[in-house]
């Protein structure tokens, strides 16, 4: 298996543990030596997960007050440098980041949530300026894409995923996929797929059938649980929706006998979620009992249908509007 999809036993730990931003905790650590303290994810979510504050640029040695930094050129191999001084700021960060890396793989953290817009943390839309001056929203901080590149399972969110329902279920939804690919291997690749097939669905059904392929020849073939993880990576990034729920819920309901009494629950329940007048973890559990009523055991031992009641918690902390 490569590095970059290397499989690690999590230790036994009581309490979750996630890195965050230093500002989002509270720490006074922004360029300008302000804060960003963020009451949800350390009031409410603090209370189920153990959180462990880093800060790129000021653990990287650049100074506190410090000269403000942007990403500069190419918004895929942007090089970060101050804005008034130009110094290129981008083997430093790039250092750190390395060096941060090995505390990561000792601590084994459940996910990242990181400063949205940062030059060093932004998950997405960060500001990149071209060599022409022209400013788009189409970079990535330093630090989390070197995290999306080196540990491309790690679960990452930004504290303002928590105002966009299916951003912050994405979330929380992947961090226990990723606790439980931890414990994958080759001859349980196929029934890993299984267990969370609908899960996979409901973010890209396409790449979910990819992926179905290629647990299939898990046991013949060595490289593929290399090959699933970078496809898999790649979905947990994918943001799901109102629709693609709608067709993964379908799907299962085709599981229920036809013109019976649990087969039309299933889809009345679906049609109310279509419309936005039930929320997604009620269909859920509706589905999941009405699996139970008929002894379905394949749906039964669907993820998808009894999600962990952590990651339940997790995902009320967010925006209810879906």
């Amino acid at each position: 298996m490569s590095d970059r999809c290397a499989v690690t036993i999590q230790n036994n730990q009581s309490i979750p543990r996630m890195f965050i931003s230093g500002c989002l905790a509270g720490e006074w650590v922004r360029y300008d030596g302000g804060q960003q303290f963020h009451s949800v994810l350390i009031n409410q979510m603090g209370r189920l997960v153990e959180w462990l504050p880093i800060c790129p640029e000021f653990e990287a040695g650049l100074g506190l007050p410090r000269e403000p930094i942007q990403l500069e050129g190419d918004p895929h191999n942007p090089a970060v440098r101050a804005v008034v001084s130009r110094r290129d700021m981008t083997d430093c960060l790039q250092k750190w980041a390395h060096e941060k890396g090995r505390v990561l793989d000792e601590v084994r953290p459940w996910g990242v949530v990181l400063k949205s817009r940062s030059p060093s943390c932004g998950v997405r839309d960060v500001k990149v300026v071209s060599v022409e001056g022209t400013k788009t929203r189409d970079g990535v901080g330093c630090f989390s894409g070197w995290l999306s590149e080196s540990r491309p399972m790690m679960p990452l969110a930004q504290e303002t995923d928590l105002s966009d329902f299916w951003r912050w279920q994405g979330f929380a939804e992947w961090v226990f996929i990723y606790q439980r690919w931890q414990r994958v291997e080759r001859e349980s690749l196929q029934r890993f797929h299984q267990r969370h097939k609908y899960q996979l669905m409901a973010r890209h059904a396409g790449m979910a059938k990819a992926l179905g392929r290629v647990a299939a020849t898990a046991v013949s073939h060595a490289e593929s649980i290399d090959d699933y993880c970078t496809l898999l990576a790649r979905m947990m990034r994918l943001k799901s929706s109102r629709l693609r729920h709608v067709n993964a819920l379908k799907h299962v309901a085709g599981y229920l006998p036809k013109k019976s009494r649990e087969r039309a629950e299933a889809h009345r329940a679906i049609d109310h979620f279509s419309l936005g007048q039930r929320p997604l973890a009620s269909v859920q559990m509706t589905l999941y009992r009405l699996a139970s009523q008929k002894r379905l055991s394949y749906l039964q031992n669907q993820y998808y249908l009894k999600p962990d009641p952590l990651q339940l918690r997790i995902q009320r902390l967010g925006s209810r509007k879906q």
